[in-house]
């Protein structure tokens, strides 16, 4: 991408800077919000807490960072953007799913993977929801020693949003590892013809990546 979106606007590549490439300012598992015996979550608070964290950060030379929460857990793309505003750092959000076993799943097993690409394509170029606020980078991720049906999906997505964008496509196998087996099955005809530079089966086995 020639042009980098944040939350608060697009930048030049050479303005990130020094950057934090896997930190969350919120994380929200799949349900969070119909638990009635946890305290009712205080905005506010968390938005002061957020900024009061990177501030020093900023002071030390971090200029951007990277949220890759997915849109399943929590991400509220609105709250990036006032803690990008009011502590100066740009913040890169991401478009895309988390693994099955954790992420928000029902609707988008039921969709196909040209429908989920839209999705991700739309929240990179227009923006997430009403808010006017682009994805940066598409998140994707898999579950411990097998890549399921439904991740392949998401992954067939992210590789064919990937391409259309020009957004890069981090991929997070659980605890950083993926089997033999399944490095065979991307090296092979299954994915192929989708896989770009920015998501490869070596990328995948990383523990580099968020």
């Amino acid at each position: 991408m020639k042009q980098i979106n944040t939350v608060n606007g697009t930048i030049a590549p050479e303005k990130l800077g020094t950057t934090l490439m896997h930190e969350h300012l919120l994380i929200g598992w799949a349900g969070w919000e119909l638990d009635c015996s946890v305290p009712k979550f205080d905005r506010k608070s968390a938005l002061k807490n957020c900024v009061e964290t990177l501030q020093p950060l900023k002071d030390l030379g971090l200029q951007s960072m990277i949220d890759p929460c997915p849109m399943d857990i929590g991400r509220d793309v609105s709250f990036m953007a006032e803690v990008g505003s009011a502590s100066g750092v740009n913040i890169v959000c991401a478009t895309g799913l988390y693994k099955e076993d954790l992420g928000n799943t029902p609707y988008f097993k039921q969709r196909s993977i040209e429908e989920i690409t839209e999705v991700y394509v739309t929240e990179i170029s227009k923006g997430v929801g009403d808010t006017g606020i682009k994805a940066g980078i598409i998140k994707c991720a898999t579950g411990k020693g097998l890549i399921t049906p439904y991740e392949e999906n998401t992954l067939r997505a992210a590789a064919r949003a990937s391409k259309r964008t020009g957004a890069l496509s981090p991929a997070i196998p659980a605890e950083a590892s993926l089997s033999k087996s399944q490095g065979t099955a991307w090296k092979r005809t299954k994915f192929a013809t989708e896989l770009t530079p920015q998501l490869t089966p070596s990328a995948l086995t990383s523990s580099n990546l968020f």
